[in-house]
């Protein structure tokens, strides 16, 4: 037992430290938009397999805890039952059997990275540890990735490599120049700058031993964060940063008044960039597809039907999920699976709202407002498992505060 607890340790371990990478098999190219589409085929990643190994063994050597014992492990049974069952239905209209089967995998992955924090297979201080050391890693990546215009080969559109010459490529503008946005090893600069915010979190939990190295990090994440030039993520963690802060409510509604009216006042100037108009179609063609199918179009297959809900003619680039989590869960997997997932990111701010897991919580339902990869690509539905594996965990909240990291104890 001894060599198999150790087995999953491992597995596990090394499934947090390559979870930025995207190496993946691709199985099946899903779609005719002219390009591949990560939102439809059918892919297997690296970290997956790792977490579906890891979680595997855990459960052979932990048969009992599958056993519904008292009432309450009984009604835990059935609710775990009960959403399976709703994951699983919206497959039995799904046009493409391969690519819904595809999502409800991933999906699988990220339960079981949720059951593999919960568990705690490896103490908290450990996994904070391996997170900020990969993300670490990343932000560096990033910020190198930003000063050569290039990906160095890590990030990749389709098979043409990420870079500021090339059209496909994310880019900022800056003082009137054009710079390549941070990727890391991740397909776009905002995943990677979700990844930041929940690594920039983990920070709180750094003990007072790690002072100077918390500071150095806290550069580090920081910068990396801003290079992805990712607005929801950056606005997401300063408002959140603004409720945590121990200024007055008074304080508070001045700095967000005073936000909202440079936002209302600045509207004019960029209402007609590209991130705004082209987010806008997506919206009305996910409206009419919720109006037109409330039932679901199928688990992946929001960009495989998204033209039958549209008179325009959608071009290759513009095959991607609308920019928004709720919207799209919806879309896909039924009205009520959006109900659902919006009521529980509701119920985890209620009780998260004065704790310091806050900082885990506020950032990432903010940006589901705003993108989508946290439901739509692999590693952002890992992340999703990821955070609500740590959150539900310690229902107390205060996980972020009670983990005192130790440098002795790295493996246990």
């Amino acid at each position: 037992m001894r060599a198999l607890k150790k087995m999953v340790q491992i597995l596990w371990g090394m499934a947090i430290v390559v979870l930025p990478f995207q190496r993946f098999i691709l199985l099946e190219q899903v779609g005719d938009s002219g390009r591949f589409n990560p939102y439809a085929s059918v892919t297997l990643q690296m970290s997956e397999v790792l977490i579906l190994m890891a979680f595997f063994l855990w459960a052979l050597g932990h048969g009992q805890a599958f056993k519904p014992g008292g009432t309450q492990s009984q009604q835990r049974f059935g609710v775990a039952v009960g959403i399976t069952l709703l994951i699983m239905l919206p497959m039995l209209w799904a046009n493409n059997f391969d690519a819904a089967g595809s999502a409800v995998f991933h999906w699988m992955a990220a339960i079981a990275t949720l059951a593999l924090i919960r568990q705690q297979v490896l103490p908290n201080k450990t996994v904070v540890l391996l997170f900020l050391s990969t993300m670490s890693l990343q932000a560096i990546l990033g910020i190198v990735q930003v000063s050569l215009s290039h990906s160095l080969g890590l990030a990749t559109i389709g098979e043409s490599m990420v870079s500021a010459q090339n059209a496909g490529s994310a880019k900022m503008i800056i003082a009137g120049k054009t710079f390549l946005r941070a990727y890391g090893t991740f397909p776009h600069p905002n995943v990677l700058a979700g990844y930041l915010v929940v690594a920039l979190a983990f920070l709180t939990t750094l003990s007072k031993k790690w002072e100077n190295g918390k500071i150095a990090l806290s550069a580090i994440l920081g910068i990396g964060l801003l290079l992805t030039g990712s607005k929801a993520a950056i606005i997401a963690m300063l408002i959140a940063l603004l409720i945590r802060n121990k200024i007055s409510t008074q304080k508070k509604i001045f700095i967000a008044g005073t936000g909202a009216l440079i936002v209302l006042l600045t509207f004019p100037f960029w209402k007609n960039a590209e991130f705004i108009t082209g987010r806008w179609e997506l919206l009305k063609i996910s409206l009419t597809m919720l109006m037109q199918q409330p039932w679901g179009v199928g688990p992946h297959h929001f960009t495989l039907a998204m033209q039958d809900f549209t008179a325009l003619k959608l071009q290759p680039w513009q095959f991607q999920p609308v920019h928004n989590a709720y919207l799209l869960i919806a879309n896909e997997w039924g009205v009520w699976m959006g109900i659902l997932f919006a009521l529980g990111g509701l119920h985890l701010l209620r009780n998260h709202l004065k704790k310091p897991t806050l900082f885990l919580v506020l950032p990432l339902l903010l940006i589901g407002l705003a993108d989508h990869y946290l439901v739509s690509l692999p590693q952002g539905i890992l992340l999703t498992g990821f955070v609500a594996g740590w959150l539900t965990g310690h229902a107390n909240g205060g996980a972020l505060k009670k983990v005192l990291i130790s440098s002795k104890h790295l493996i246990p």
